[in-house]
């Protein structure tokens, strides 16, 4: 019998192969995470502890960064004000959550060397790409958690199916885990539990 814990497991498993397939297989720039939206997310983490630039003052070494590792088009994830300095347009929240396993990677580049320590190289790309799985998998035994409390095992089951493979989140969660929407998901889910 298929409970809501086999359930979970088996789509925790699903989502970390889907993380390793789809970059490693279709992606072209397989480990290219921190572009476009998630720049700005992310932006606060080497500005503060590699640049040592809070302010986000040289726009042109981020247009540098931006052509390097292809993370987007333009340098649209962040605004000018009028000091001179510039503002991601997202808040640091998911800089935080993506914290540890920049460390790990700058750590990493530190010791060993072989990439740059820019924040941006393969390591950070890895580190992040792969770290945020650990909270989409924690936050699926967390949903099954929260809904336990209110449902049957395979009335569980049933929910967990239709949620996490029926709606965006199966794409959110598989391909684009360092976006914020399959771990927001969690969270509020948590905060409800």
């Amino acid at each position: 019998m298929l409970t809501s814990l086999h359930l979970s497991v088996a789509l925790s498993l699903l989502f970390v192969f889907l993380n390793f397939y789809i970059r490693g297989y279709i992606y072209t720039d397989s480990w290219n995470v921190l572009g476009w939206d998630v720049l700005s997310y992310y932006t606060y983490l080497p500005h503060t502890f590699i640049y040592d630039d809070i302010g986000m003052r040289n726009a042109q070494m981020m247009q540098d960064l931006i052509n390097q590792y292809k993370l987007s088009g333009t340098y649209y994830q962040a605004f000018q004000i009028p000091n001179g300095n510039y503002v991601p347009m997202y808040t640091l929240g998911m800089a935080i959550l993506f914290a540890p396993f920049f460390f790990i990677a700058h750590l990493y580049v530190s010791i060993f060397g072989g990439f740059a320590a820019d924040g941006f190289s393969f390591p950070y790309q890895f580190a992040i790409g792969n770290g945020v799985m650990i909270y989409i998998v924690a936050g699926i035994f967390l949903i099954r958690k929260v809904l336990l409390h209110f449902f049957k095992d395979w009335e569980v089951s049933i929910t967990m199916i239709l949620m996490l493979l029926g709606t965006n989140y199966f794409h959110e969660a598989g391909s684009d885990g360092t976006m914020p929407h399959a771990i927001l998901l969690q969270a509020m889910l948590g905060y409800c539990g």
